[in-house]
Parts: structure tokens; sequence; C-alpha cells
């Protein structure tokens, strides 16, 4: 049996990494890249982890991604005791998985086996943007004929927006961090929100809501925040959202809006489920402790 050695990635090993497990996990100035190594030097593994670069709902934690590799069955528990050890060395005190992966999935079942247990629980769906603003419109016209939207309240493109106030409410309902954010939101990130599809409320002064989203493909616009000042949650404001983000979608010609729902978001799923889509998978995110 070859012995394995798990060690900091290094040279081309850094390519292989990036090649095995993806950009996710692999570019991000945070991630700590590994190798595991049989006799002689060849790599049979490869692995990131990420600690301490930000909270994880209470707590400090880390990310992972490990590659099954080609030979025996030692080498994911090596990478694994490696990146627990380094985590811990940083303050980490949970592992999470880096991507989220279906559920009763063969990928969730390679996790469970290293010892993970499922954490989170979300729900991914796909809807046709034709399908979606033909719902939408005859509800904002009658939202409109009652008068129920204010005078002052208005829809503008992200690339419009200011973008510290569109900051400040991405922070205060969904987190995040400053640094992480801004380049997303200003276009000076190597994958940005895109401006112009994105759309924010405004209400006078008050930025009050924002629908942002990209395209991974020409196709399909991927929604990933969504957010509206309590004091506007439902009704003629989120409507307002909805249609404008339709609108600006359609125009680019995108076909699909993909996004998904938290476990408690039922309602969300009831009235995606009038427009006229559903649930495509149940996606699950699992963490382990990095001191048995």
């Amino acid at each position: 049996m070859p012995q394995i050695v798990v060690r900091p990635a290094k040279g081309l090993e850094i390519k292989l990494c990036r090649v095995l497990l993806g950009n996710e996990g692999s570019t991000h100035p945070h991630y700590h890249l590994f190798v595991a190594v049989e006799d002689g030097g060849r790599p049979v593994g490869a692995g990131s982890v990420r600690s301490g670069a930000e909270a994880l709902g209470e707590f400090w934690g880390a990310h992972l991604a490990a590659v099954p590799a080609a030979v025996g069955g030692e080498v994911n528990p090596a990478l694994l005791e490696y990146a627990k050890r380094f985590a811990a060395g940083e303050g980490a005190t949970i592992l999470q998985t880096l991507r989220w992966v279906e559920r009763g999935s063969a990928e969730e079942a390679f996790w469970q086996g290293l010892g993970f247990a499922e954490h989170q629980l979300r729900y991914a769906h796909e809807i046709d943007v034709a399908r979606c603003g033909a719902r939408l419109e005859p509800l904002i016209e009658q939202v409109r004929e009652h008068g129920w939207i204010p005078e002052e309240a208005r829809i503008i493109p992200l690339a419009e927006a200011d973008v510290e106030r569109v900051c400040d409410l991405h922070l205060k309902y969904l987190g995040g961090e400053l640094r992480t954010l801004v380049p997303l939101l200003d276009g000076s990130a190597p994958h940005p929100y895109d401006r112009q599809a994105s759309v924010v409320l405004v209400c006078g002064e008050r930025t009050l809501g924002f629908t942002l989203g990209w395209f991974p493909d020409p196709q399909t616009c991927e929604i990933a925040a969504n957010v509206l000042d309590p004091s506007v949650r439902l009704g003629w404001a989120d409507l307002m959202l909805k249609c404008a983000a339709t609108d600006a979608v359609r125009a680019r010609g995108a076909e699909v809006f993909r996004f998904c729902t938290a476990e408690q978001h039922s309602d969300s799923r009831r009235t995606l489920g009038w427009i006229g889509g559903g649930t495509t998978r149940a996606e699950v995110r699992l963490q382990a402790g990095v001191r048995d």
C-alpha cells in the first residue's frame, strides 16, 4: 500500500487543483489549496479549504472540496484530516461543504461517508421568463389602476443605483462582506451581477429593495439575491420588482429564470407554482466538526 502524504499545493499542482476542483473552490484568494501525493510525488487527490474568511451563521467555519482519488480508499480521509487540522489552526470549529449537493445523490452519500451531516436545505427552481411575464402583467396593471403604488416609487437598473445603499440593504437583510459585495455590485468583480438586468426599487431618497442576477449563459438568468425592506414587503413592491426584473431579462433575450428558496419559504414556492414553475431539485449543505 503506497504511503499518502497531504501537503500544500505548489507550482503546477495549483493548476491541477483548479482542474479537479473547479474555479469556485480554487481561485478565491482566501482558499488554501492542498494535494494528496503517493510515494514518488504523484498527486492522487486535491482539496481546498477556506478558514476564518467569513462568518457562517453563528460560528466561524471553513469550506472544503475534495476529489475522489484514483487509488484506494485512503485518499479522501487523508485530505479531510489535513483540512480539519488546517481549519482548526485558523480558529475554525466547523467544516462545511463548498457546494450545495442534490439530496439523495451519490455526492451527498460521499460526504456522509466522510462523517458530514445535513445542515441546510434549499430548493432549486427554474421558470420560463415569458410565462412569468404573462402571469404578472395583469396583476401589476390592477395594482396601478387601484393607485397602490406611491408616486415617488420607481425601478432603476443597478447601473443607475447608489451602490453603497444597495450594499447596506444587502448587509442588513442577507449579510455578506463589504469587500466582496461592492465589486459584485459595481461591476469590477470577475463575475459581477448584471448591472442592467438587476433592478433596484427606490422611493424618493430611500432604497427599499432589489433583485440581483447574472447570466451563466445567454438563455438563463440566475437570481442571486432578492430583498425588500419590511416596510414594503409583500403587495405592490414585491410585484413591481418581479415585473421589472422579468421585463429586463426578457429584453436581454433570456428564456429561463433560475433561483433558490430556503426551506422556510413555503409561500414563495406556492406563488411559484401558481406562476407555472416548480422545484427542480432539493439541495443540501453538509457539515462536520473539525475535532472528532
